[in-house]
């Protein structure tokens, strides 16, 4: 080998030596990179609990970090093959034509299933939860929306949802591996679709009262929020004990009472009429049974109205099993022929059976409180006559005065 070949031998193994050092050097830092990211998601709970509740701001976090801590997740929760969260958003792995992998954004902001929500048909909605800047955003949806993404995005997307309706079809994938792979830690919750009793014997008597309740029906919503615990017992106690010596009143609170022993004694539903005229209280008595499981105040919907159809009827006794159902003002019932309709299918405890996509026999377990200036049986005749077996009329006038009235009706709206 003369020195000319010589000289060109030493520069290449310089440069040999130089890539073989970078790739050392790479590698070690890659290495103590995940050793450092294993140990950072190792930490002890307490240690995360306290990184996260010192603020979202110092951030950011590992997925451990968002997963079981601010989304309340159970332990173990992890994040399936193929994927990364952080702070930052959520990323699908992707391969390149070229063989590298590239990881590919689908949000802007970690998402996850946090809850199932399961009724007693075994339709399902889930609760999905998203990091939203500092703050966690919960949304419950149904299944069928969350499996199509861009439903789901359109959805949600006005909740601050931190992704877009071309990141669709990866979003609903992400979801659905998420679940799968998590199997057992995204708790499953029951879901009652109604107020009162349910099919494994509880007894609801509000949204949220050991369970959540969602209702079937879109028109069930409002009387459903009318349902809720405000003031105290004591109060609504004192409220009503003036009462006590008044027939009509405490015949109505008594049969609102009465409601949630229909299932356990097995009776039929029926209705309690107050008839009188304009001024002697009947709304007030009505508004005393309500108040034993509802706001009975005119902000509420707690009270419905006899104008509407026996469809839209119906669908108001399905929110209950157990608990009343006041109709206000049945003078105002669109016929004769319409009450006497809803008077014979009530005890049934079934409405009628309709196609075409209409609400179709819906079930309950109620007792209608009703009030009008004339009976519910005034006008019947023929066969209608039979309505009368299945309505108590209380014909007397409920109180005495408008003062009376009016303290048991201001009672009974504060608690």
């Amino acid at each position: 080998m003369d020195e000319e070949e010589f000289a060109k031998i030493i520069p290449l193994n310089e440069q040999r030596e130089m890539e073989a050092r970078a790739l050392t050097e790479a590698e070690a830092a890659r290495a103590a990179e995940e050793e450092a990211a294993v140990l950072h998601r190792t930490r002890p709970p307490g240690e995360i609990a306290a990184a996260a509740t010192a603020g979202l701001e110092d951030g950011p976090f590992t997925e451990i970090e968002l997963f079981e801590t601010l989304f309340d997740l159970e332990p173990g929760v992890k994040t399936p093959d193929g994927y990364r969260v952080n702070r930052d958003g959520l990323f699908q792995a992707k391969t390149s034509r070229g063989g590298d992998r590239e990881w590919l954004r689908i949000a802007w902001g970690p998402i996850a299933i946090t809850k199932v929500l399961r009724d007693v048909d075994g339709n399902e909605e889930l609760e999905i939860s998203w990091l939203s800047g500092n703050r966690v955003v919960r949304r419950i949806v149904p299944r069928r929306i969350a499996a199509k993404g861009r439903a789901l995005v359109e959805h949600i997307g006005d909740a601050s949802f931190p992704s877009v309706d071309g990141k669709g079809p990866a979003l609903e994938l992400w979801l659905m591996d998420f679940e799968h792979v998590n199997n057992g830690l995204v708790p499953v919750e029951p879901v009652a679709r109604w107020l009162g009793w349910q099919p494994d014997g509880a007894f609801v008597a509000y949204d949220g009262d050991g369970r959540r309740v969602k209702p079937a029906h879109e028109t069930q919503h409002g009387p459903l929020a009318a349902h809720h615990p405000a003031g105290s017992l004591e109060g609504w106690q004192q409220a009503v004990a003036g009462i006590c010596v008044l027939e009509v009143p405490r015949a109505i609170v008594a049969a609102s009472l009465g409601a949630a022993l229909l299932h356990p004694l097995g009776l039929s539903s029926f209705s309690v009429d107050v008839a009188a005229r304009s001024t002697r209280g009947k709304t007030t008595s009505l508004m005393c049974g309500t108040s034993v499981w509802a706001d009975p105040s005119e902000k509420s919907e707690a009270m419905g109205s006899w104008n509407t159809t026996l469809s839209a009827l119906e669908r108001r006794l399905n929110l209950v099993r157990g608990l009343p159902t006041p109709l206000d003002e049945s003078m105002i019932a669109r016929s004769q022929q319409a009450k006497t309709d809803l008077l014979y299918c009530v005890p049934k405890n079934v409405g009628r059976g309709r196609e075409g996509g209409w609400a179709s026999r819906l079930r309950w377990e109620t007792i209608i409180l009703s009030s009008g200036e004339a009976s519910l049986l005034s006008g019947e005749s023929g066969q209608g006559q039979g309505a009368s077996a299945r309505v108590l009329c209380l014909t007397q006038p409920p109180f005495p005065d408008a003062q009376t009235a009016e303290a048991a009706r201001d009672g009974v709206c504060a608690h």
